[in-house]
């Protein structure tokens, strides 16, 4: 059996560190708002903590209220 660790790209834990960033301050963003102009706190909620990216990033285009 081979043991080998293989090792990550050097951009693999920057660009992790800032989807967890991106999707806390989304998931704090919805939490905070009462209005949408698409959806609601139960749709927008999971969007942005489990769509890598995607989710807050349509959160802030589509769905919160200016």
């Amino acid at each position: 059996m081979n043991h080998e660790k293989k090792e990550r790209p050097a951009w693999v834990k920057p660009v992790g560190v800032i989807q967890i960033a991106l999707a806390l301050y989304s998931a704090i963003d919805v939490a905070r708002q009462n209005e949408f102009n698409k959806g609601s706190k139960a749709l927008w909620l999971p969007v942005v903590l489990f769509i890598n990216f995607l989710g807050p990033i349509a959160y802030f285009a589509i769905g919160k209220k200016k």
